[in-house]
């Protein structure tokens, strides 16, 4: 059995970009954001505590009614990440 922490940690490519995923749901979507695109200019519309787990939906939701304000609110590529991070620790 491989020790937790040799483990390669899981990741996705975005516009070319490899990105490390949240280590999981429960990590902290703003600060995710803040660590891994520091210079995001939409940071400042993203909640300091919302955590990927509460926007499970974004994955199956077919209408910007069934998204949290903030999240249909940003542009493409920020929401788009934001995607691919609750897709990416959503994998099994």
């Amino acid at each position: 059995m491989a020790n937790r922490n040799t483990q390669k940690a899981k990741t996705f490519t975005f516009l070319g970009v490899e990105y490390e995923a949240p280590a999981s749901l429960n990590e902290n979507i703003w600060a995710w954001v803040r660590r891994n695109r520091p210079h995001e200019q939409q940071l400042d519309m993203i909640p300091g505590n919302v955590r990927f787990s509460a926007v499970k939906n974004i994955l199956t939701a077919t209408t910007y009614e069934e998204l949290p304000d903030w999240y249909a609110a940003l542009d493409s590529v920020p929401r788009d990440l934001i995607y691919c991070c609750v897709k990416a620790r959503m994998k099994k």
